[in-house]
């Protein structure tokens, strides 16, 4: 069931004035994961059980191990972006550990099998964990930002000391940005006799709020932290890839030596780097959603291109990576990271010969036990 929603906007040109019919093709109750009619061969829904179960372990373990060797690691504590690292881990495996339960029931195609209170809860943490996880990379970036081009002006604010408000705040803003689904969520009967978990806004205009919230919700947590995290990381990049002399006069005061500072430049390029493909694979996986959502709103909304089977697959299959591959990419960019996965992997058992690579690894990033905070 579909609403058009026209909008008669006045236009006028020096003595003109006309009337544009502005149409909006409002889908009430918009979901990624409800439409879906079209059964698949057993052996896809086979092969794509594995795929899921694949990523959502890899993803578990992966993030569940970057925050025990953060928090188990002192040198590692004392990093300011390493204990938002862990706050974003803790968003990824809330959406993944949330996550199964959609998995399932989408394979199955039967709708929602559980209760309301399900829908409401279930969506709630999942929608909260992903605003969070926005936030908090928002915060990291804004936290890079502020050390690297104005180490002694606001540096300070973002200090160990002022985490723990900071991550309450982003927790609080993100439950409360998260209240409508936990409020408004509930089970619709389908023609098909499934229900779906659904989001309905009371009032005559449910429809008309449903579409104003999704719009404000992509504003704040899609389109407007792409915009502030692209600006803050190109200015940063043209700080630490452009010239080490502006980096120089930045820490005069701290005497490092030229060899020092190489070091240190090295490492928050490495650092940048790992931070800027995180956010960019988080924009790159939540971007089918976004072109869902407005494609079916500022078109006619009946082309199966977005609505088919295999398209809520991709767009399920691109949310998943992205809370499981976050920390494939710190072990990549980073050698810290790289060194202490293999060393906690290797406690399951490794053989003598891993021992002495992780060593050696080991040795090799000496340099950086200065932290990325410097």
């Amino acid at each position: 069931m579909k609403q058009i929603l026209k909008l008669m906007v006045t236009m006028t040109e020096e003595d003109h004035s006309y009337e544009v019919d502005f149409t909006l093709n409002i889908t009430p109750n918009f979901t990624l994961f409800s439409e879906q009619t079209q059964v698949a061969s057993l052996t896809a829904i086979v092969l794509l059980t594995v795929l899921f179960s694949v990523i959502v372990v890899v993803g578990l373990v992966g993030n569940c191990l970057t925050i025990a060797l953060v928090l188990m690691n002192s040198k590692m504590r004392q990093c300011v972006t390493n204990l938002l690292i862990v706050n974003v881990a803790v968003s990824d495996v809330i959406i993944m550990s949330f996550g199964v339960p959609e998995i399932v029931m989408f394979f199955l195609n039967k709708g929602w099998l559980l209760q309301t209170v399900a829908c409401k809860v279930n969506r709630f943490f999942l929608v909260v964990a992903l605003y969070s996880s926005v936030i908090s990379l928002v915060v990291i970036c804004s936290e890079r930002f502020c050390g690297i081009l104005f180490p002694f002006k606001v540096y300070g604010v973002l200090v160990k000391r002022n985490l723990l408000p900071i991550v309450t705040l982003i927790w609080f803003i993100s439950g409360l940005c998260g209240l409508p689904v936990l409020l408004f969520n509930t089970v619709i009967p389908t023609l098909n006799g499934y229900g779906t978990c659904q989001i309905v806004f009371p009032g005559t205009h449910s429809n008309q709020t449903f579409f104003l919230y999704k719009c404000l919700e992509s504003i704040l947590f899609y389109f407007l932290p792409l915009g502030i995290q692209v600006t803050m990381y190109s200015m940063i990049s043209r700080r630490l890839f452009s010239s080490s002399k502006k980096l120089w006069d930045s820490e005069s005061a701290s005497k490092l030596k030229k060899w020092s500072l190489r070091e240190t430049i090295k490492t928050r390029r490495s650092v940048v780097k790992m931070l800027m493909a995180s956010v960019g694979l988080y924009f790159l996986s939540y971007s089918p959603i976004q072109f869902q959502f407005f494609y079916q709103t500022f078109t006619s909304g009946n082309s199966k291109d977005t609505r088919s089977w295999e398209f809520f697959v991709f767009a399920m299959i691109s949310t998943h990576i992205n809370s499981a591959a976050n920390p494939i990419l710190y072990g990549i960019f980073s050698e810290r990271y790289k060194v202490r996965y293999q060393r906690y992997l290797c406690r399951c058992g490794c053989n003598q010969h891993m021992k002495q690579l992780i060593s050696t690894s080991t040795k090799s990033t000496r340099s950086e036990e200065t932290e990325i905070k410097s």
